[in-house]
């Protein structure tokens, strides 16, 4: 992916301002003129910036989770990648199944108390 394809999906569906954190790479340049707060962190000298504390390791972290999933379910359909995607954050939010509708559940109740 490049800066031709990256600024435009982040123009598409990042909101105006919002507060971007990443590492150097030359393809997130110019997001600032694009009316993100971008924010970056050295990964050739550090993983979290001594002196801003910027890092991506929230991120890598859950792409990590992401693709250790996705390896389980032993499925590699490249059509249906987003439905995965889709899945392990359903997932990563409200929990396994059975879990997930529960959690719904109480946050409906809370939500809409009788």
């Amino acid at each position: 992916m490049r800066q031709l394809t990256l600024i435009p999906l982040c123009i598409q569906y990042i909101r105006p301002g919002t507060t971007i954190y990443s590492d150097e790479w030359g393809a997130y340049n110019g997001l600032q003129l694009q009316g993100f707060q971008h924010h970056t962190v050295n990964h050739s000298l550090h993983f979290v910036d001594p002196v801003t504390g910027v890092h991506t390791q929230h991120v890598e972290n859950m792409w990590s989770r992401c693709k250790r999933h996705h390896r389980r379910s032993q499925t590699s359909s490249r059509e249906l990648l987003s439905g995965y995607l889709e899945e392990f954050v359903w997932r990563s939010k409200f929990g396994s199944v059975n879990q997930g509708f529960h959690n719904i559940i109480h946050h409906i109740r809370e939500a809409y108390p009788l």
